[in-house]
């Protein structure tokens, strides 16, 4: 599978918000519960980059993370942190199978899910 990977801008906006809506109603079905809510997040000033759910399961989630790592690599990044909520195992599964080494498993509050435990996420580059 070939992914380009670019940059959104501020043309992508609404063809982005709709994926995360398409998402949300997707993910809210499922056994993952994130509590994401678009009025708070992901919300417009957040939006970046997302997998649509008609590509989840195609292998692009690997695609992108590897995208992400050489866009961090060629900028000098050191590393990759990240936080994955108890809830979101595929998300868990994806990083750790990817390289990524588990830090710490820590209590954490958000506005939008409340107070509940994430793990802590590494990559060395």
């Amino acid at each position: 599978m070939s992914i380009k990977m670019e940059f959104a801008n501020s043309n992508d906006i609404k063809e982005i918000m709709d994926l995360y809506e398409r998402v949300i109603e997707k993910v809210n079905t499922s056994s993952v519960r994130l509590g994401w809510n678009t009025d708070i997040y992901p919300n417009i000033a957040f939006v970046s980059e997302a997998v649509s759910p008609d590509k989840q399961g195609s292998q692009a989630s690997y695609a992108m993370l590897k995208g992400i790592e050489d866009i961090c690599r060629n900028r000098g990044d050191m590393a990759i942190h990240l936080d994955v909520i108890d809830t979101n195992i595929p998300a868990y599964k994806l990083y750790t199978r990817n390289g990524y080494k588990e830090a710490d498993c820590i209590k954490m509050y958000y506005e939008v899910v409340g107070t509940r435990d994430f793990w802590m996420l590494e990559r060395v580059l």
